[in-house]
């Protein structure tokens, strides 16, 4: 990245970043992948609770949910190291699920925590959250998939189709705002995520103790800013030990 989108970049990133209702603290933790960066929000007894964010958007996305979460949760939204945010990916690749999970399990070390971690993922966060909790039942109590991405059905052509631009070499800004555009439906989303975004570039038969619900209208990518509150709600509740 070429030094002005690199400025670029990071200010639109402090940019959806100032939109967080609760004081953030910044945090860095070691692992044999990289450097991982977390925004964290809420009590420091709080109960753990960390956020995956969808490819590209990066974790100050969740503006419009952390006001909540942070009340009972120390909420620790991370840049995932293989993907857009302020993680800086040096030693190990990552090219494998396995390699996924160690650097994850490197986090959790690097936070100190060892059990009671709830998770919460969009997209391919959501992915990586089932995944994560699948390999440490032990340290996870409490998952929320948001729309998650291959975990329980694969996508439709016509959205591979559209989505494929944005893996072709070349700038790649203006095609995530056209693919935004289309998958939104012109729905009106925050004009600094988007921003931020264009630059970054039969679960109950098999779960039945799972509780699912349907958002009238969201798209893919409405969630998690818009509804907001509808999601809120459901997280909070779920999160509850109630």
């Amino acid at each position: 990245m070429r030094m002005t989108e690199h400025a670029n970049f990071r200010g639109a990133y402090d940019a959806v970043l100032a939109k967080w209702p609760e004081p953030v603290e910044s945090l860095e933790v070691a692992t044999p992948y990289g450097m991982t960066h977390i925004n964290a929000c809420g009590p420091a007894g709080g109960k753990p609770l960390m956020l995956f964010h969808s490819g590209g958007a990066t974790s100050t996305v969740w503006f419009e949910n952390v006001g909540v979460l942070a009340r009972d949760h120390r909420v620790l939204a991370i840049d995932q190291i293989n993907d857009a945010g302020r993680s800086v990916p040096s030693g190990r690749p990552v090219h494998t699920r396995d390699d996924l999970m160690a650097w994850l399990d490197a986090v959790a070390a690097g936070l100190g925590i060892a059990s009671g971690v709830r998770l919460c993922g969009h997209s391919y966060g959501g992915w990586l959250a089932l995944d994560y909790a699948l390999h440490s039942p032990d340290r996870v109590t409490h998952l929320a998939l948001l729309d998650p991405s291959g975990c329980f059905a694969g996508m439709r052509l016509s959205y591979r189709l559209r989505a494929l631009p944005l893996f072709l070499p070349g700038p790649k800004p203006a095609r995530m705002r056209s693919f935004l555009r289309w998958e939104t439906g012109g729905a009106e989303l925050d004009p600094d995520w988007y921003e931020l975004t264009a630059l970054a570039a039969n679960a109950k038969a098999l779960l039945p103790r799972v509780e699912t619900g349907v958002l009238a209208g969201a798209t893919h990518h409405t969630i998690p800013i818009g509804q907001s509150a509808t999601i809120n709600d459901h997280l909070a509740r779920f999160f509850s030990d109630g």
